[in-house]
């Protein structure tokens, strides 16, 4: 457990440098402090947890040497930096997520719980396969995910689509394109479901 002790006109801003918990007053704790400090010529001593920087009690230290305590979090200080981190990599919006990856693989985590971690897969697969396209690539990826009774089938509704995927023979960095815009529509209609699931998980 690591120490401050500030001023107390400083309180508001040197909090900011933790991690707070989401059960942190900081209106009722500068009011009390505030008031404290009108009474007393004291300061405020910060406790935090040294490990994780994340403010576990605030006390107003007395001009005897003594404490009163202000506040005190009942969360254990790891579960506050991962619920922040897992906040922060919350995606607001599909297109934020696709654009940017960010929540993704949580996404194909949702998609495995809902049956659908075939469309994620095909979508994660194109993507290395325009990395690196070739015949022997787009045949695997079409034996896997497109061809009728595929292992991993994806949902195309459109039959010329497959047809003109099986059509193609050069092994083309696009053949798959419009068969990833289909899929990423189907997704997209899920996202809402999958901000749900992901506040619940986390």
């Amino acid at each position: 457990m690591g120490y401050k002790t500030i001023k107390h006109e400083e309180f508001d801003t040197r909090v900011q440098e933790y991690w707070l918990p989401s059960d942190y007053d900081g209106a009722t704790a500068t009011q009390t402090l505030n008031s404290l400090a009108s009474r007393f010529d004291g300061f405020v001593r910060l406790a935090f947890d040294d490990s994780t920087q994340v403010l576990t009690a605030v006390e107003y230290r007395f001009p005897n040497g003594s404490y009163q305590g202000v506040w005190a979090t009942a969360e254990d200080p790891a579960g506050v930096v991962n619920a922040a981190q897992r906040a922060a990599n919350r995606p607001a919006s599909w297109d934020e997520m696709w654009q940017t990856y960010k929540g993704w693989n949580e996404f194909c985590q949702y998609a495995e719980s809902v049956a659908a971690g075939e469309a994620t897969d095909f979508l994660n697969a194109v993507a290395a396969y325009r990395q690196a396209p070739s015949l022997q690539a787009q045949l695997d990826i079409y034996g896997r995910f497109v061809m009728p009774g595929s292992p991993e089938q994806v949902t195309l509704d459109n039959a010329e689509l497959v047809e003109r995927i099986e059509s193609r023979t050069d092994g083309g960095a696009d053949v798959f394109d419009e068969a990833e815009t289909e899929v990423v529509g189907m997704l997209r209609g899920r996202f809402a479901g999958f901000l749900a699931w992901y506040d619940r998980q986390f």
